[in-house]
């Protein structure tokens, strides 16, 4: 049974140790990192959190990395999807003020 860490602090130690192995040339555990870091955020703080958005694309380039275009691609056309959709929901009037929020490029 895989345990699943519920803390934001746990999610950010295993992006930065999922970096780390990838910069290692350990893409097998760097990628399984990943998997675990994206899961926590997917469940802490929703799809279109940038941190989730983050995991997401790291794990992204490591399938590519590793020589699995496929799963890469699919991680990438993901991220970048939920990150428009979430441009435009910050650029839509639902404040209560009525203005949009900026954008942070």
């Amino acid at each position: 049974m895989q345990r699943l860490f519920h803390r934001r602090p746990t999610a950010r130690a295993l992006h930065r140790a999922a970096i780390y192995r990838a910069g290692q040339g350990a893409l097998a555990a760097a990628i399984r990192a990943f998997q675990r870091a994206l899961t926590v955020r997917e469940q802490l703080l929703g799809g279109d959190h940038p941190d989730t958005l983050s995991s997401r694309n790291s794990l992204a380039y490591a399938y590519g990395s590793a020589g699995d275009l496929g799963r890469a691609t699919a991680l990438y056309e993901r991220t970048l999807a939920d990150c428009e959709r979430g441009r435009s929901l910050s650029r839509s009037p639902s404040s209560a003020s009525g203005t949009a929020a900026p954008a942070s490029d």
